[in-house]
């Protein structure tokens, strides 16, 4: 017994066995914490992603808002040629000015890939846009509809897509984001 006391009180440093086995749990747990940390930096560039398409679409949607926040009727405005019957509204605020009595305006969705697009037009000119509600350019407004729900509220319904998918982007869970809602007229009388 005393010369295996001995022995074990001779002992310097650790053995090959004791070497690898700290090495291995050491691997192991390691290997485990990076993958968690790769993880969580994937996830947070994921939500990072879809925060900011959440944004556009909140900024989009305010844009509508305030264009409409003064009209005082509005109606679904006729399909003429290649413009779709949902896509356009026909609305009235009351003049800036006292010679007019009243402003009459179109609003147009043009959703497109490259240009998607929510244009007002004075109902005197159709051809060129007064104000263009659009998001910024990594991102566009796919497909949707503005429907006038009687006089005095509007549904609009758009899908929006971040433009780039490709390289340089985060990939989403989620590439398409949509706006379903609507806007009720505040100054209706």
């Amino acid at each position: 017994m005393h010369h295996l006391r001995k022995k074990l009180a001779d002992q310097k440093g650790l053995s090959l066995l004791e070497l690898l086995t700290a090495l291995l749990i050491t691997t192991m747990v390691s290997t485990i914490l990076y993958c968690f940390l790769l993880m969580g930096v994937s996830m947070y560039k994921r939500i990072m992603v879809e925060t900011q398409m959440r944004n556009q679409g909140d900024a989009l949607y305010r844009q509508i808002i305030t264009e409409l926040k003064d009209a005082v009727y509005v109606e679904q405005r006729s399909a003429g040629g290649a413009v779709p019957a949902d896509t356009s509204i026909r609305y009235v605020k009351r003049a800036q000015s006292a010679e007019d009595y009243i402003d009459d305006y179109v609003m147009t969705l043009e959703a497109g890939e490259e240009d998607g697009a929510i244009r007002v037009y004075e109902s005197k000119d159709l051809h060129k846009p007064i104000k263009e509600l659009k998001m910024t350019p990594d991102f566009t407004i796919s497909e949707g509809s503005l429907a006038a729900i009687g006089k005095n509220r509007v549904a609009v319904n758009l899908t929006y897509t971040r433009s780039g998918n490709e390289a340089g982007y985060v990939k989403a869970d989620r590439t398409k984001l949509n706006i379903n809602s609507q806007i009720t007229l505040f100054r209706f009388n």
